[in-house]
């Protein structure tokens, strides 16, 4: 019997171990997706990429010290990406009014006749505030699967994630693939960390109505290089 039971402990070590490193991983891929999507979409945020970083930090932060608030955070996480992706989607059709003394080169293509102006600011924790919401949930769930392992095991799982989320990020923007695969991938880890069958619904759901919404705005032309968002028209 007790053989059975240290037998049952290593499983549950393992998967948690899996889990810890699968939540890194999402947590660096997402980050980095964000990078290379926000400002491609919404053009004047290319002057402000860091604010990703911030968001990220902050979000990830604010979660990790509530760990025992990470089932009901990761509940919120599919909506959280879904209110981002949709938020960015209306700003794309937004002009952002720049303050008059600077010079913002090539944020704008022509504008739809009558397209709605916000100014840079509340754009910008607009977005700021939505990143945040979305690393919150990660964060606590990495809290609460660290909380589970000596801190030095749990360093190493926590690194070995967020360098395999790095590579593989790297790995999908230099084959040129689009946000779709991206977001796909990262549909696909949230519901690997969700902690029920019902997380794991939730993320389904969402998954398909952010691929559905990316494939829907995708532009005539548009191709996607290891760096940058390119729109190629017939000559």
């Amino acid at each position: 019997m007790s053989e059975q039971r240290t037998m049952a402990s290593v499983a549950w070590m393992k998967r948690d171990a899996l889990l810890l490193a699968a939540t890194s991983f999402l947590i660096l891929f997402l980050e980095l997706a964000c990078i290379r999507y926000l400002p491609a979409q919404v053009r004047f945020f290319s002057y402000y990429t860091n604010f990703v970083l911030l968001a990220a930090f902050l979000g990830s932060g604010v979660g990790l010290v509530a760990p025992r608030r990470a089932r009901v955070l990761l509940a919120l996480l599919p909506v959280a990406l879904v209110a981002l992706v949709g938020l960015v989607l209306v700003l794309r059709n937004v002009v952002v009014a720049g303050p008059r003394s600077e010079f913002l080169w090539g944020i704008y293509s022509a504008p739809a006749p009558g397209a709605a102006r916000l100014g840079v600011a509340p754009t910008a924790l607009l977005l700021f505030a939505a990143l945040t919401a979305v690393f919150i949930p990660l964060g606590a769930r990495l809290g609460e699967l660290f909380g589970r392992f000596p801190a030095l095991d749990a360093y190493g799982y926590d690194i070995a994630g967020a360098l395999a989320g790095i590579a593989a990020f790297a790995a999908l923007s230099r084959a040129g693939a689009p946000p779709l695969v991206w977001f796909a991938v990262v549909f696909v880890l949230a519901a690997v960390i969700a902690h029920d069958v019902r997380g794991r619904a939730a993320c389904a759901v969402a998954g398909l109505v952010v691929l559905a919404a990316l494939a829907q705005a995708r532009e005539p032309g548009e191709r996607w290089s290891p760096y940058y968002r390119i729109t190629v028209y017939p000559d």
